[in-house]
């Protein structure tokens, strides 16, 4: 005979919330690339505009015209609104991953929760099981020890 085996009544609502936080999990994934590959961005302007800053200023103490400033401060201008833009991409992917993690972090709750209570359900099943089978036994035991007391057996020496 099959020992019955312990089932947890809330199993789909468990397997849900596992669901739930995998998918939770790779939505933070994703947001945290896209908040890497935004700094990158940022970077990469920071580092451009930087460059062009070197390679178009003169030098100090040379003459240059007012004209060339003036385009080489325009450029400049042009980059400082990417660099802003960028600025404005980071602090938003940022504000996606911090919310992806508050998420993340209530699903994973959820699920422990149930985790929680299956354990505590299988804990209590195991002990009502063994309590059971300790019983059976003992029931058999007892008609064993009535069996020997009402046909004593005789031990031919």
């Amino acid at each position: 005979m099959t020992a019955p085996q312990f089932k947890f009544r809330l199993q789909r609502l468990l397997d849900l919330r596992e669901l739930a936080e995998r998918e939770a999990s790779t939505a933070l994934a994703t947001a945290r690339n896209v908040e890497d590959e935004a700094r990158r961005e940022k970077d990469s302007i920071a580092a451009q505009r930087a460059a062009t800053r070197d390679l178009l200023l003169p030098p100090p103490g040379s003459h240059c015209r007012v004209s060339e400033l003036r385009q080489v401060s325009l450029l400049l201008e042009r980059l400082d609104a990417g660099s802003a833009q960028a600025d404005y991409k980071v602090s938003k992917a940022a504000s996606q991953v911090h919310q992806k993690q508050v998420q993340l972090g209530e699903t994973v709750t959820n699920r422990r929760i149930l985790d929680r209570l299956k354990d505590r359900q299988r804990e209590s099943w195991r002990i009502a099981d063994e309590r059971a089978e300790r019983a059976v036994m003992d029931d058999i035991g007892r008609a064993r020890f009535a069996d020997q007391r009402d046909h004593p057996q005789t031990t031919e020496d």
